[in-house]
């Protein structure tokens, strides 16, 4: 959620909050632990920080025909749901906060926005293009969706402190997205206004069926189904 993220080093970003450089590297298993220690959601943390480690040996599905899931990975997103709504919370995606879901009132969408999107980006997301300036490893990072109603479209934490015009960040919810003309999507950084991202890129995202079973399921009909309509 909100905590701010500070492991043993030293250094400070020059306010009165003293700040360390992390010695995790590239791995969020170990920055979901500081990211606990510092009053974050063990719940999240298990659950992204495991799929991290299955990215690492992850096998590729090379047809998207077979990346189906099984009644067993179906029976374990049912698991996660109710660990969701129980030990984390699960609100109605970012439109919403204020309101809890249950188990059986849970979507897609909800399920996507929570779990989906941030377990297929284990490494990370990669937001360029932002205002310059220093940032710092801990710091929360929100993307607001201003094109209907107020809405965080993506959260999560800085990775690693830097100065410039680029972040790394540790998704915990949503997707994070580029700048797109007539539609306003700015990036809050602990609070403060960071301008829209020119580019977003991921590192050895994968799809959610590599990350639960390595094994491609060969179907007997195959429905393509378009999002658009």
């Amino acid at each position: 959620g909100s905590a701010r993220v500070a492991p043993l080093g030293s250094g400070t970003d020059g306010g009165s909050t003293q700040w360390f450089p992390c010695a995790c590297g590239d791995n969020p298993r170990r920055h979901y632990a500081h990211f606990v220690e510092q009053g974050g959601h063990s719940s999240v943390a298990q659950r992204v920080g495991s799929f991290y480690d299955r990215a690492r040996t992850r096998r590729y599905i090379e047809r998207p025909e077979e990346r189906s899931l099984s009644m067993e990975d179906l029976v374990d997103i049912r698991g996660v749901i109710e660990r969701g709504c129980s030990e984390e919370a699960w609100t109605a995606d970012g439109k919403d906060t204020s309101r809890r879901l249950g188990p059986d009132e849970v979507n897609l969408y909800h399920v996507n926005y929570h779990h989906i999107c941030p377990a297929t980006v284990p490494a990370g997301v990669k937001l360029s293009g932002l205002t310059k300036r220093r940032y710092v490893y801990g710091q929360t990072v929100v993307q607001m969706d201003k094109s209907a109603q107020p809405e965080i479209r993506a959260a999560g934490f800085v990775q690693a402190t830097t100065t410039g015009s680029s972040i790394k960040v540790v998704v915990t919810k949503g997707r994070f997205v580029s700048v797109e003309k007539g539609i306003a999507r700015p990036v809050l950084v602990d609070g403060t206004d960071a301008g829209e991202p020119a580019q977003v890129s991921y590192r050895n995202a994968v799809s959610y069926k590599e990350l639960v079973s390595p094994v491609p399921l060969k179907p007997q009909f195959f429905c393509s189904h378009w999002w658009g309509e």
